[in-house]
């Protein structure tokens, strides 16, 4: 088993979240691969703490769908094309949910956060930080998500995000072709700003079917297994 190195235990959250945290970072990245088996005594040793912390936070991991368990062993979940196609229809599904919450409950806050995190967006393309845009963009689509109000609604959601950034990463997929939408971004924020949860949900459908179009390109001329 190729060991992922993780950083030291020493801050303000548990043992157990640490940990999880570590492991599921180190999954999504794929760091750890796709098939590839975990064995609790061999973290438990890197990170010098017990097999207790590192049992506890892989079961979360395995209700999570990012770690299978195979006749008393654990591994990384397998990961397919059609998977990943078919739970970013479900994630889909579920932001424009959780959007449709948001417009009812919006307030001047929660517009201005958005604001910024769209100039952020376009600050950080514009240089040239792709990683920093992708940061920013990310957390403006979960924290469009978390205002919803529904925190198992938005925890599904964070879930979903996570295997989403998974797929990309192993399959090597680029999410644009000719840049970001910041225009539709902004047309999101507002409608928002207006209630209009009709159109919220279109300009937020708009953006996501356009991305999921172009990985579905992608794969196709992968020739991977759909």
């Amino acid at each position: 088993m190729a060991l992922y190195k993780f950083n030291a235990i020493a801050d303000h959250k548990t043992k157990q979240e640490r940990i999880y945290d570590e492991a599921k970072n180190a999954i999504i990245q794929c760091n750890f691969a796709p098939g590839e088996q975990i064995v609790i005594r061999s973290l438990a040793a890197q990170m010098n703490v017990s097999e207790i912390p590192v049992r506890e936070a892989l079961k979360t991991l395995i209700s999570e769908s990012f770690i299978v368990e195979k006749n008393h062993n654990l591994f990384v979940a397998p990961i397919s094309a059609s998977e990943f196609l078919s739970m970013l229809d479900v994630k889909l599904g579920l932001e424009k949910l959780a959007i449709r919450l948001t417009a009812r409950r919006i307030n001047e806050e929660m517009l201005t956060y958005l604001r910024n995190k769209i100039h952020q967006m376009e600050a950080q393309y514009h240089s040239g930080n792709l990683e920093h845009y992708k940061a920013a963009h990310n957390d403006f689509h979960l924290s469009l998500c978390k205002m919803c109000g529904v925190s198992y609604l938005s925890k599904a959601i964070e879930d979903a995000f996570a295997h989403h950034t998974r797929g990309v990463t192993y399959f090597q997929l680029k999410s644009w072709d000719d840049g970001p939408s910041i225009q539709q971004h902004e047309e999101i924020v507002r409608s928002l700003e207006r209630q209009d949860a009709d159109a919220a949900e279109r300009y937020l459908s708009a953006n996501r079917s356009k991305a999921t179009a172009l990985y579905k390109k992608q794969i196709e001329e992968k020739h991977l297994d759909i």
